[in-house]
């Protein structure tokens, strides 16, 4: 049976050091990282007469994304993300009990939670220690993109975690997503950058963290109240 209890200090500390920090130790994910945060550095400081500006004008000037702006932007509110966690969950919960594939299915929905939560943890810190001022109005929270963060959040793990069959559409979405941020007005190239980084960055890394030690993995997993879009509750849950 499921069983699932609120409490306010849910992390154990060492688990929390290693998967903070995973974006860094972990392979995989240390070379998207290094990567995007090059490019965005780049584009950030080298780039913005070139390409920034002129692509946010052409953008938002045509508006290609027509109806499906206000679709695709949901895709950013973490609604794959909880889509996917709660279906992952009810694989496991109505599956064969204590099974290989209900402990899969326990460990895809642990690995999409704090994948994206490390991933928006890290997002919002970044926007209210930067400041940088968004495209399209006063408010100063514009880098990096928090919808693009927990789009790549959601297509990596899918991509790490299923076949490519899955993996390139949920990629596609993500970038999707990235695209709408600037169609709108609400993000310029560098912000999506470094988005698409981080959130990437946290999918594999967590997910690394998760092949390693799977063997020995107890399926008991606990939750923190951070996301750019509001808080998640706070919990420990085991199956």
């Amino acid at each position: 049976m499921m069983s699932v209890s609120f409490c306010a200090n849910a992390w154990n500390i060492n688990d929390f050091g290693r998967e903070i920090s995973s974006p860094m130790t972990q392979e995989s994910a240390r070379n998207v990282f290094i990567v995007g945060a090059s490019t965005t550095f780049i584009t950030n400081y080298f780039l913005r007469d070139s390409i920034v500006y002129p692509l946010r004008k052409t953008m938002t000037k045509s508006n290609r994304l027509g109806d499906a702006d206000e679709p695709i932007e949901l895709a950013g509110r973490d609604v794959p993300n909880g889509i996917y966690f709660l279906s992952m969950l009810g694989l496991g919960y109505f599956g064969e009990k204590d099974s290989d594939d209900q402990k899969r299915y326990y460990e895809n929905a642990e690995v999409m939670f704090k994948a994206t939560t490390y991933a928006a943890l890290v997002t919002t810190i970044l926007k209210y220690t930067i400041r940088e001022k968004r495209p399209n109005g006063p408010n100063r929270n514009s880098f990096p993109s928090g919808h693009t963060t927990t789009a790549f959040a959601f297509a990596s793990v899918v991509g790490a975690r299923h076949p490519l069959y899955y993996g390139i559409p949920a990629y596609a979405l993500a970038a999707l997503v990235g695209v709408q941020r600037m169609n709108s007005d609400s993000h310029y190239l560098q912000d999506v950058l470094a988005g698409a980084t981080v959130g990437t960055a946290f999918g594999l890394g967590i997910n690394s963290l998760y092949d390693k030690s799977s063997e020995n993995k107890n399926i008991t997993f606990s939750m923190i109240p951070i996301s750019h879009n509001g808080f998640f509750a706070s919990g420990r849950y085991s199956f």
